[in-house]
Protein backbone atom coordinates (compact mmCIF):
# COMPACT_ATOMS: atom_id res chain seq x y z
CA UNK A 1 0.00 0.00 0.00
CA UNK A 2 1.50 3.75 -0.85
CA UNK A 3 0.48 6.39 0.64
CA UNK A 4 2.21 9.45 -0.92
CA UNK A 5 -0.17 12.12 1.76
CA UNK A 6 0.17 10.45 4.76
CA UNK A 7 -0.43 12.82 7.17
CA UNK A 8 -1.87 11.34 10.26
CA UNK A 9 -0.87 7.74 8.97
CA UNK A 10 -4.99 6.20 9.20
CA UNK A 11 -3.95 4.32 5.81
CA UNK A 12 -0.82 3.03 7.76
CA UNK A 13 -2.47 1.54 10.31
CA UNK A 14 -5.24 0.08 8.78
CA UNK A 15 -2.26 -1.23 6.39
CA UNK A 16 -0.73 -3.05 9.52
CA UNK A 17 -4.55 -3.97 10.90
CA UNK A 18 -4.48 -6.22 7.47
CA UNK A 19 -1.21 -7.39 7.56
CA UNK A 20 0.13 -5.55 4.35
CA UNK A 21 3.10 -3.93 3.74
CA UNK A 22 3.20 0.21 3.78
CA UNK A 23 4.88 2.98 2.47
CA UNK A 24 4.03 6.46 3.59
CA UNK A 25 5.38 9.53 2.22
CA UNK A 26 4.43 12.86 3.90
CA UNK A 27 6.14 16.15 3.01
CA UNK A 28 6.04 18.36 6.24
CA UNK A 29 8.45 16.97 9.01
CA UNK A 30 6.49 17.53 11.96
CA UNK A 31 3.03 15.86 10.43
CA UNK A 32 5.05 12.89 9.60
CA UNK A 33 6.78 12.91 13.25
CA UNK A 34 3.31 12.58 14.67
CA UNK A 35 2.34 10.00 12.40
CA UNK A 36 5.23 8.33 13.02
CA UNK A 37 4.51 8.22 16.90
CA UNK A 38 0.98 7.38 16.34
CA UNK A 39 1.95 4.04 14.19
CA UNK A 40 4.38 3.36 16.48
CA UNK A 41 1.81 3.35 19.26
CA UNK A 42 -0.29 1.38 17.08
CA UNK A 43 2.49 -0.99 16.91
CA UNK A 44 3.43 -1.52 20.37
CA UNK A 45 -0.51 -1.99 21.25
CA UNK A 46 -0.82 -5.00 18.73
CA UNK A 47 2.47 -6.31 19.80
CA UNK A 48 3.96 -6.43 15.78
CA UNK A 49 7.00 -5.46 14.59
CA UNK A 50 8.33 -2.28 14.41
CA UNK A 51 9.65 -1.39 10.77
CA UNK A 52 9.69 2.17 10.80
CA UNK A 53 12.56 4.23 8.91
Amino acid sequence: MLDFSAGSMTCAIAGIDENRKVICIEKDEKIFGLGKNRVIKHQKEKGTDLCIK
